[in-house]
């Protein structure tokens, strides 16, 4: 798996791991109300009210069952819904993850790379990750060829501007 994929969207903990969305926003100057034990790694973060709603689950507990959910319908940015599995070989089976959904993860993995600060070529990322789906690959390994094609073009094309 790419270095970058695997430190800007799988482990970083404002992206949702199921349908890279920005499910949570750092925050400048975290305001504390009471004097807790809370980390600052902890407080530094809000959630992004444009992809996340404050809902109830279930839970052993009532005071364990409020949580917030992302708009794909999971808890947290760690969990995921769907298996992360090659295409099936046999035509009968399903995969979970389907030609429409892998586009839409392709999409929101380029806006999230590029809202951190990575330039790509979103053409190349495309046609490069589709490919590697469409070859049977599973969607870790499709997006991490795509992000791996789409940054070493963007270096190339730099780098000729530089010397020309």
């Amino acid at each position: 798996m790419h270095e970058i994929l695997q430190k800007r969207v799988f482990n970083a903990p404002d992206v949702c791991l199921n349908c890279h969305r920005r499910i949570r926003v750092e925050r400048d100057r975290p305001e504390r109300q009471y004097s807790t034990d809370a980390s600052t790694s902890e407080s530094k973060w809000a959630r992004n009210r444009k992809t996340t709603t404050v809902a109830y689950g279930p839970a052993d507990a009532v005071s364990n069952a409020k949580g917030i959910w992302c708009d794909c319908g999971v808890e947290g940015s760690y969990v995921r819904i769907w298996d992360d599995e090659p295409l099936p070989e046999d035509e009968n089976q399903t995969a979970d993850v389907n030609a429409e959904q892998f586009r839409r993860l392709v999409q929101a993995t380029i806006r999230i790379l590029e809202d951190k600060g990575i330039t790509l070529d979103r053409q190349a990322f495309a046609s490069h990750a589709l490919q590697a789906r469409h070859d049977g690959d599973c969607v870790t390994e499709s997006l991490s060829a795509g992000t791996s094609h789409a940054i070493v073009r963007v270096s190339e094309a730099s780098r000729r501007r530089v010397t020309a």
